[in-house]
């Protein structure tokens, strides 16, 4: 079976017409959540994590306090 012009189904002597296929592709606009290892909490990810200039973040929770520094990325 293969797709032939606009949207007709053409193969196999089928001629059918099938409804208009759109997809909408929709980005995620979710903010990404992480989750203290102390307290458990779910913070975004804006609120509790900074980047360095030397490519490793800084995760602090905004709930308990609990900080930890230089973890280290796949990039550093």
């Amino acid at each position: 079976m293969f797709w032939g012009l606009g949207n007709k189904c053409m193969g196999q002597g089928d001629t059918s017409i099938i409804g208009e296929r759109k997809e909408e592709k929709r980005m995620n606009t979710e903010i990404p959540k992480v989750i203290c290892p102390v307290c458990g909490r779910t913070n975004e990810m804006e609120k509790s994590i900074t980047a360095q200039s030397n490519q490793n973040i800084i995760f602090e929770c905004p709930a308990c306090g609990y900080e930890r520094r230089n973890i280290q990325t796949s990039k550093g």
